[in-house]
């Protein structure tokens, strides 16, 4: 069995997009920012970074919490984060466009998703390439050790794999990144090294063909 994961675009997604637009719309100036995207559905684990906020702005209090997508969730989510007290600082941005997505991605300072396993046919997370596009574009990334988030994710290198199941853990992957510019910075560097060199599409389509071919002449 040879497995082939999917590929980032790194002329679309690259660190040097001007963000100003992104910055200004959502006030971020001077604001240290988490960063979500995918669909508001459970298992992407939104509801973790909610609660672990309180702990995370104790640490950092002008830490803001950005959410681009749309989704089932989304008023629960937004519930939660009246309940626990931080809506001022979760920001829903709704759906963006494919077009705007680099942009999003550069003006966050650390891109976390602490997905996790649920029920149901979509209860897994089978890599998740917005970990790649935020490498990419030079940004640590905190993913949750669960499905195949580790094949998109490495440890302690791109950025750090979490308990998803632990706002506690959550909490001190941020605050360590948030508060660690120079090992934020770090992953953020290895992790656009290693898309250019591992995980661009033109890379994975050559190792289908080759594969292809192996298999054709046998």
């Amino acid at each position: 069995i040879h497995k082939i994961s999917p590929g980032v675009d790194t002329n679309r997604f690259r660190p040097d997009i001007n963000c100003r637009t992104v910055l200004e719309k959502y006030n971020l100036d001077g604001r240290k920012v988490l960063l979500t995207v995918s669909r508001l559905v459970e298992r992407k684990g939104h509801d973790q970074v909610i609660k672990a906020l309180p702990e995370i702005l104790a640490k950092v209090p002008q830490t803001v919490y950005l959410i681009a997508g749309t989704g089932p969730q989304e008023s629960y989510l937004r519930s939660l984060a009246y309940e626990v007290g931080v809506a001022d600082q979760v920001l829903f941005a709704g759906f963006v466009p494919e077009e705007e997505l680099p942009a999003h991605y550069n003006a966050c300072d650390v891109f976390v998703m602490p997905s996790r396993q649920t029920e149901g046919r979509e209860g897994i997370e089978g890599f998740g390439i917005v970990y790649l596009e935020a490498n990419a574009c030079g940004k640590p990334v905190i993913g949750g050790d669960s499905g195949g988030v580790s094949d998109a994710v490495i440890d302690s290198i791109t950025g750090l794999l979490v308990d998803p199941l632990s706002k506690q853990a959550v909490a001190d992957a941020v605050i360590r990144l948030l508060l660690d510019d120079n090992l934020a910075r770090q992953m953020g560097k290895q992790g656009r090294e290693i898309v250019e060199r591992d995980c661009t599409w033109n890379i994975q389509a050559r190792r289908l063909h080759h594969l292809l071919q192996g298999a054709i002449s046998r």
